[in-house]
């Protein structure tokens, strides 16, 4: 079954709320502080708001990606069949909510455990 939209561009769209966010904050601040550079009228109080959310939107997905990448480095480290066997159901878990490329991971070591 195909992942979320979501799911298979969560690191680039991070990125991308990041970038919005930091633009938008920018031109709140500008606004602001000298409304003769940069003037949307008394919008700058909504540029500010827009801005928080995406930061805050932008933070949480990069870290909780992040977060996910390491502890599925994590799991892909161990060395012998008994350790794999005991971390699978955990590996597969996080494979599952990182994009498509991962379960290629978990697929390549289950081939290198002799395993189905």
């Amino acid at each position: 079954m195909a992942r979320p939209f979501y799911v298979e561009h969560e690191y680039p769209l991070s990125w991308a709320f990041l970038g919005i966010g930091v633009v938008t904050l920018v031109l709140g601040i500008i606004d602001f502080t000298d409304p003769k550079t940069f003037d949307i009228g008394m919008w700058g109080f909504y540029l500010l708001l827009i801005a928080i959310i995406c930061l805050m939107v932008g933070i949480i997905m990069l870290y909780s990606y992040t977060k996910r990448v390491r502890e599925f480095n994590r799991l892909m480290k161990v060395k012998s069949r008994k350790e794999f066997i005991a971390v699978l159901d955990d590996l597969e878990y996080t494979a599952w909510r990182l994009p498509s490329k991962f379960d290629a991971k978990v697929a390549e070591k289950k081939k290198e455990f002799d395993m189905k």
